[in-house]
């Protein structure tokens, strides 16, 4: 299933302004799908059992240092996805163009219901603190 859906993505990304680095595109999406996941773990556990987690442990400095911390941080998540999905097997295609684009628009549908997701894990949070002051 979750190889289908990077075909599905591969697919996607083998056209438009990512033709050259679709292999790139597919694994970095998949990462910050999981990455999403994360998160959503780690506002329920706040939410629910009031325990709260660090994701990112950032020190005191430049944004431009927090992103390279961050990058540095999704480097060996990417490393590990590259060894498992290695791009072979990623662009081993079996599947017809209706099947690619399925799997791709299951993809994108994932996404976003994940989206939704995060946004009412935390719309109680924002809703009081919007009328608490």
């Amino acid at each position: 299933m979750i190889m289908n859906l990077l075909r599905g993505l591969y697919y996607y990304y083998s056209s438009g302004a990512t033709h050259r680095i679709p292999y790139f595109s597919t694994i970095t999406a998949f990462v910050l799908m999981l990455f999403m996941h994360v998160i959503q773990i780690s506002i329920a556990l706040k939410k629910f059992f009031n325990i709260e987690i660090n994701l990112v442990p950032m020190p005191d400095v430049h944004r431009g240092l927090k992103y390279l911390f961050l990058g540095l941080y999704f480097l060996p998540v990417y490393f590990l996805l590259t060894r498992v999905f290695t791009l072979r097997k990623v662009k081993n295609n079996n599947l017809t163009e209706n099947q690619l684009k399925r799997n791709r628009n299951m993809f994108f549908i994932y996404a976003l219901f994940n989206i939704l997701l995060i946004i009412i894990l935390l719309s109680d949070k924002i809703v009081f603190n919007k009328y608490s002051h």
